[in-house]
């Protein structure tokens, strides 16, 4: 799973069609976790700008990367952003 969306960077760079993906989720607690997103250029290049949210996990919900991916379109910086 993916997310794909314009993106500027902390640099001001713009990117059409970014490559956005939760490349890991830790479960400190069984009511919050830490989701790391990392922005591509597209899905085989490196990392160019990474993201750290902290989210309220779900235990009886989906799986944690799921929830990262849903905490992820509420961030300003990825509202609006589509599942690719």
């Amino acid at each position: 799973m993916a997310l794909k969306k314009d993106f500027t960077t902390s640099q001001g760079i713009e990117i059409k069609d970014a490559y956005i993906r939760v490349y890991a989720v830790d479960c400190g607690t069984k009511s919050h976790a830490t989701a790391k997103i990392s922005v591509q250029v597209a899905q085989d290049k490196p990392m160019i700008e990474n993201v750290i949210g902290f989210f309220a996990l779900d235990l009886e919900g989906p799986n944690p990367f799921a929830q990262a991916y849903a905490f992820a379109k509420t961030l300003p910086a990825f509202a609006g952003a589509q599942d690719c």
